[in-house]
């Protein structure tokens, strides 16, 4: 493992974390937090 200042290349492996995280971490489908609602083509955007 190497840990590093993180640069413009890492942005694609850092969003696809994300969303994966996001996606498992919040999905409450009591409250509407569905699955969906942190699908790739949501949760990446041009604003994400």
């Amino acid at each position: 493992m190497e840990i590093r200042i993180a640069c413009q290349d890492d942005i694609k492996k850092y969003t696809d974390l994300l969303q994966k995280t996001y996606q498992e971490t919040y999905t409450d489908d009591s409250i509407g937090l569905t699955a969906d609602c942190f699908s790739e083509e949501i949760f990446k955007n041009e604003n994400t």
